[in-house]
């Protein structure tokens, strides 16, 4: 009995160790697609698919005691449909990871949910898909309609900020055309919700006062996009190029700018971009991390800390993108305290984006200036 129990002890340490070689191999295989390509963002999605809970399993199978700490009933699957998932990127049970390169649609399983919001889930990806620039040229009747608060346009800036004072923060639009439909009256198809007269723009001016009522002197790019990009003679597609420009102007002219903020209008419908706290009505706000470059780890930080602080009901969630799905750098290279917020969705009503500016800007400066604290 003995003897067999000691067998038996043998081959739970011999899987234990296959299973962390396998892991290693299938990580080394799955992030060396190129020598070029060996980044950290490759080894990171690699390592999504192993779960803290299984690797306490494995090394449970040598220290017995390490298996106390897993939650009662834990189940793992089999060493082999684990090693092959994470060998093949293809999922069992879940048919998009093998049809979702192939079939138009179904690669939105690239997006990564880093963290979900309230309802999140792999039925409301965020799916950037910009209409055509002639579209977006068209001359359209829009409407200001929202409510102006006109005693706060008549309060004096803080005492904080001065004339003087450079600016900490850039917000600048892509997608300036970016618009709503509550705004374009007649206008019911979610595609054509564009306009250069009312959009994403005037959620950046509302952001801009709020963030200077909280004490950050902030600095707005109003380029109106549309007219731009059909100067250059390019299509929508070059948006993120165009307003790389922008952004490193900016830059090069105030070195006091840490935070730069690229404002957006997500294609949802109401429904997922709509909530309501405390009587009233909020547009709920996402983020949306460039994976495609070295340090996008740091931002990735920014933008959970943001969902984090707003809350898992006014926030959707992080969402990480490479170039399979879109630009994949969104400029955040261009800072580390760079960020992309998608502003509700087509049919948000400029009152429900201007509670959340404001919402944004008391998060946002608690954190700024706590960070400021911690730095002196």
């Amino acid at each position: 009995m003995r003897h067999f129990y000691k067998k038996f002890t043998i081959i739970k340490t011999a899987t234990a160790y296959f299973a962390v070689v396998m892991i290693s191999i299938c990580i080394l295989l799955t992030s060396l697609v190129t020598i070029s390509d060996f980044q950290s963002r490759n080894l990171h999605r690699s390592m999504e698919g192993i779960n803290g809970q299984f690797l306490l399993h494995v090394m449970s199978m040598e220290n017995h005691f390490l298996g106390q700490v897993l939650p009662d009933g834990y189940s793992t699957k089999s060493l082999t449909s684990f090693t092959f998932e994470l060998a093949t990127n293809i999922e069992l049970g879940d048919f998009r990871s093998l049809l979702g390169r192939e079939i138009p649609g179904l690669n939105s399983r690239d997006v990564r949910i880093i963290v979900a919001g309230e309802g999140t889930d792999i039925t409301n990806l965020p799916y950037e898909s910009p209409p055509p620039l002639e579209t977006i040229l068209e001359d359209r009747e829009a409407v200001k309609d929202w409510a102006e608060d006109e005693e706060q346009n008549q309060e004096e800036k803080p005492p904080t900020i001065s004339e003087g004072d450079d600016p900490v923060v850039l917000l600048y639009h892509s997608h300036s055309w970016e618009s709503f439909l509550p705004h374009l009256p007649g206008e019911a198809n979610p595609n054509s919700a564009a306009s250069n007269e009312v959009n994403i723009i005037d959620v950046g001016h509302h952001l801009k006062e709020a963030l200077e009522k909280q004490g950050i002197k902030t600095v707005i790019d109003t380029t109106n996009m549309t007219k731009k990009l059909n100067e250059l003679g390019k299509g929508t597609g070059y948006s993120y190029t165009a307003s790389r420009g922008i952004v490193q102007s900016y830059l090069d002219q105030y070195e006091s700018i840490d935070y730069v903020i690229d404002l957006h209008r997500d294609s949802a419908r109401y429904d997922i971009t709509h909530t309501e706290l405390d009587g009233e009505d909020f547009a709920r706000l996402m983020f949306v991390v460039g994976e495609s470059h070295s340090n996008y780890e740091i931002n990735e930080k920014l933008a959970t800390e943001m969902h984090k602080r707003l809350g898992d009901q006014l926030s959707r969630g992080v969402f990480g993108k490479d170039k399979t799905q879109g630009n994949g750098i969104y400029n955040q290279d261009l800072s580390k305290g760079a960020l992309l917020v998608e502003f509700g969705g087509v049919d948000n009503h400029m009152n429900e984006l201007h509670r959340s500016a404001e919402k944004f800007a008391e998060i946002f400066s608690e954190y700024y200036f706590e960070q400021l604290e911690k730095d002196n």
